[in-house]
């Protein structure tokens, strides 16, 4: 089809041939009467009267609406639109309205402001509005995730006396503007950008992501769900106020910071069934707590065979200076082997492929523990400084993000990459330390 441009005026069909047109105070009517109609290229001429496009379909076609003048609507009742693009001139104040439709596919939609009224399927359709609300209606879905900007007014709303909206595969993208949903049913979509407020009311939202931010934010009878904690998350950055009531997050993962600092009334949050996935939460719940105790057994076993190996070579080398004095004890000549080596290598020795494995799985015990203990010694100290915060009911006691940003940095990096190989030579420090043999006299 060719490009839109300002030559259409005056030279293209205009959209009166295309059925019976009636007058109706300021309103012109085009009456259908049910027919199927290919609209090529028509201009629809705005500059005495409103339009009405009536009872049928519409396809594969263009339609410029202009010239400018400002404070019309052009309604589409009960008609059927299918590979349809509808532009405004100028930067033309309009509004499309779309009332009773059956079907609107792999349509694009562009005016100042677009208004859906109980139309059935909206499928493949790109709506670029300043004001674009969604109402009674049964569905808005895509194949594929299409972008919905929200520069104004997004509303997406269903009543009470009508099945909620589903909306399938969409991305609602803040450009600063406000985005409400009330009454619908959200499958596979994405809430991005930067909002002036965000308003969820009576909704559900299954494998959806929302990272939005918003300098407002609430929730109200609103269930967040996902089939694993990879097909769903809630991580909205709101700077203001974040109201949330009724609210429950399953198998959804949830970064729990903005509603711990942001929401002063948690009561009715239910996390019981989601995966918090905020970096204090996981620093907090590692390395304190009753996961305390178990650092400090694994930091034990540890260092209880590098004991056990010093002393058995003190032993040693003491009783080879004795071994004379001891009936049952022959005289021995030992090799002077420096602590370290024993350590590091061993008793498998500097020239064997064992003795050199040992020493890498002892040193990635060695830099394991030492993250550990800088972990849980500063991890324990800002947590004892939140619930003194807690108690003294301040709103904010959870610590600055900056205070364990190194901390969360050692933990990805060093404690998780590590972990597996920190348990292998601790097992086989351990099997040493066991497998030791001691002289005992024989019996007789």
């Amino acid at each position: 089809m060719t490009s839109l441009t300002r030559s259409w005026f005056g030279s293209r069909t205009p959209i009166d041939a295309l059925g019976a047109v009636a007058a109706v105070a300021a309103e012109r009517v085009i009456d259908l009467k049910g027919e199927k109609r290919a609209l090529g290229e028509v201009h629809l001429d705005i500059t005495s009267h409103f339009y009405s496009i009536r009872n049928g379909s519409l396809s594969d076609g263009d339609i410029l609406v202009g010239p400018r003048v400002e404070g019309r609507r052009v309604t589409f009742r009960n008609v059927n639109l299918s590979n349809v693009t509808i532009r405004c001139a100028d930067e033309l104040a309009l509004e499309l309205a779309f009332e009773g439709c059956g079907e609107i596919r792999n349509c694009r939609i562009q005016a100042e402001q677009v208004t859906l009224q109980e139309c059935r399927v909206i499928e493949d359709a790109t709506l670029d509005a300043r004001v674009l609300v969604v109402r009674d209606c049964w569905s808005m879905q895509a194949a594929k995730l299409i972008t919905i900007p929200a520069t104004g007014d997004v509303r997406v709303e269903s009543g009470a006396a009508n099945p909620r909206t589903r909306l399938r595969n969409l991305e609602f993208k803040g450009g600063g503007g406000h985005l409400s949903f009330n009454g619908v049913s959200v499958r596979e979509c994405v809430i991005t950008g930067n909002f002036a407020s965000v308003a969820l009311r009576n909704a559900d939202l299954q494998d959806c992501r929302v990272t939005a931010g918003a300098a407002a934010w609430s929730e109200t009878s609103v269930s967040h769900k996902a089939e694993d904690r990879r097909s769903g998350s809630w991580a909205a950055e709101v700077q203001g106020e974040l109201k949330l009531k009724d609210v429950s997050f399953e198998g959804i993962t949830v970064d729990s910071e903005v509603i711990a600092n942001q929401c002063e009334d948690r009561s009715s949050v239910d996390l019981q069934n989601a995966f918090v996935d905020n970096e204090w939460e996981v620093l907090r719940d590692n390395y304190s707590g009753t996961l305390l105790a178990f650092h400090l057994m694994f930091l034990l076993a540890f260092i209880a065979p590098l004991v056990t190996k010093m002393a058995m070579a003190a032993g040693a080398a003491g009783l080879s200076g004795l071994a004379l004095n001891i009936p049952f004890l022959e005289e021995q000549k030992y090799e002077m082997i420096p602590v370290w080596e024993i350590l590091l290598f061993g008793f498998y020795g500097m020239d064997s492929l064992l003795g050199w494995t040992h020493a890498t799985l002892t040193v990635a015990l060695l830099l394991y523990n030492v993250a550990r203990v800088y972990l849980t010694v500063s991890i324990v100290k800002l947590r004892s400084r939140e619930e003194h915060l807690a108690m003294q009911r301040f709103r904010r006691a959870r610590p600055a993000p900056w205070k364990y940003q190194r901390k969360i940095l050692v933990h990805n990096f060093i404690m998780q990459p590590l972990f597996l190989l920190a348990v292998i030579s601790a097992l086989w420090k351990v099997w040493d330390a066991v497998k030791m043999q001691i002289p005992i006299p024989a019996g007789g």
